[in-house]
């Protein structure tokens, strides 16, 4: 598995709650050496974790702008 993909698959497992103490490590331990990906998984989590009160046109367009950045790693 590609280091951005396994990135993501991390990433995931945090967002589900389903990642182990030591995944999650793995995960703050690749995202510095894969800074490039840092910006978008940021983004991720504020859109997940904060932006509950975004109606839903606001929500899809900063979705999109999170694919893009994913699709470019």
């Amino acid at each position: 598995m590609l280091p951005a993909d396994y990135i993501w698959t991390l990433v995931s497992k945090k967002l589900a709650n389903e990642a182990s103490e030591k995944e999650l490590l793995e995960l703050k331990e690749l995202l510095v050496q894969y800074s490039n990906l840092n910006n978008a998984v940021s983004q991720l989590y504020k859109w997940w974790y904060l932006d509950k009160d975004l109606d839903f046109t606001e929500s899809h367009l900063l979705f999109d702008k999170i694919k893009k950045k994913i699709n470019k790693s």
